[in-house]
């Protein structure tokens, strides 16, 4: 058996499934109109799909002619990365996207800047090739990082610092992460005057949503080698509780059941070759993200609809009369 075949297949295999299509083409089509200046976030689960998400919208969201143009970049993504001790450093996301232009002194990643020159000079020229290169959009893949600053100021200076950057230049800038983003991006008025928010969801234990995860199980069945009568589909409860409706977390659960299944010298799956290679320590983590994140995504609509439902039964009966003649009761004249 060839099991390096089987992982090659399950990597390369894109699965157009209906959670990713849904935050695509929120994604696409908001991007499509957004204003110069706008901040769009997509956020999302660990291993939900965002990378993916982050360069299929490269790859689609600007006309191909564009693109094959070597004198304009449209697009400028670069993946948050930390570097500064554990810490996000503003300097090296500017020298990134610097590279990314292909701009003169950071081509091929050499520097040829001098070492004292500072972080006002990079984004200087970051502004100016950004102009030169005609970029409409900038795209932070892996935003949480963004996040780990020395103080929780910082943090919110960083996400700032990219949406000036956006008003500056009128491109359009996406940021594409956890949901530990929304922490910081709250805060700021200025940000959410800007900033639209989408969420790249998992399945949730709703009926649709089983139904919708159920459709992965099949497709991923088809080239797991189980023994007759034994399939993820079988096993979908603790394949649903395992993975929080994540298919990404599908995928590298499954690797990690083959990979044992190796290790076992053995020819076929078992749900063991799953269940000892998953903890629950691991599942608790991502689920409390999981339910701070929704919390915080609370729809307005839900709001609207509670309000509506306090008015109808809280609400006293009409007052008749002329408008704005109120006659309020007085409260007994004496000592209290």
């Amino acid at each position: 058996m060839d099991i390096q075949s089987i992982v090659y297949k399950i990597l390369h295999t894109f699965v157009d499934h209906p959670c990713y299509r849904l935050a695509f083409n929120r994604l696409y089509n908001l991007s499509a109109v957004a204003q110069p200046g706008s901040v769009i976030t997509v956020v999302g689960p660990t291993r939900v799909g965002k990378t993916m998400l982050s360069l299929h919208l490269q790859n689609d969201l600007v006309d191909p002619k564009i693109q094959c143009n070597s004198q304009y970049i449209p697009i400028v993504r670069i993946e948050a990365a930390t570097t500064d001790q554990g810490f996000i450093s503003t300097r090296y996301l500017t020298k990134q996207m610097l590279r990314t232009l292909e701009h003169p002194f950071h081509v091929d990643g050499r520097y040829t800047l001098r070492p004292r020159d500072s972080e006002t000079t990079f984004r200087d020229h970051l502004v100016a090739g950004l102009n030169a290169r005609k970029t409409r959009f900038i795209i932070f893949d892996e935003a949480h990082h963004m996040l780990r600053t020395k103080s929780d100021r910082a943090a919110e200076s960083v996400l700032d610092s990219m949406k000036c950057l956006g008003n500056e230049t009128g491109c359009v800038v996406i940021f594409i992460g956890g949901y530990d983003l929304l922490r910081y991006q709250f805060l700021s008025a200025h940000l959410n005057g800007r900033m639209t928010t989408i969420e790249f969801s998992n399945y949730t234990s709703s009926h649709a949503g089983l139904q919708g995860f159920d459709r992965l199980l099949v497709t991923l069945d088809e080239w797991l080698p189980w023994r007759r009568g034994s399939s993820l589909y079988h096993y979908r409860d603790r394949i649903y509780d395992g993975t929080v409706g994540c298919y990404g977390q599908l995928i590298h659960w499954s690797i990690s059941a083959l990979a044992e299944m190796m290790a076992n010298s053995e020819n076929h799956l078992r749900l063991e070759h799953f269940t000892c290679t998953r903890r629950l320590a691991q599942i608790r983590a991502i689920k409390d993200d999981i339910n701070r994140g929704k919390q915080m995504l609370t729809d307005l609509s839900e709001e609207v609809q509670q309000t509506r439902q306090e008015i109808e039964v809280g609400q006293p009966g009409k007052r008749k009369g002329r408008p704005f003649q109120r006659k309020p009761a007085r409260d007994a004249v004496g000592l209290f």
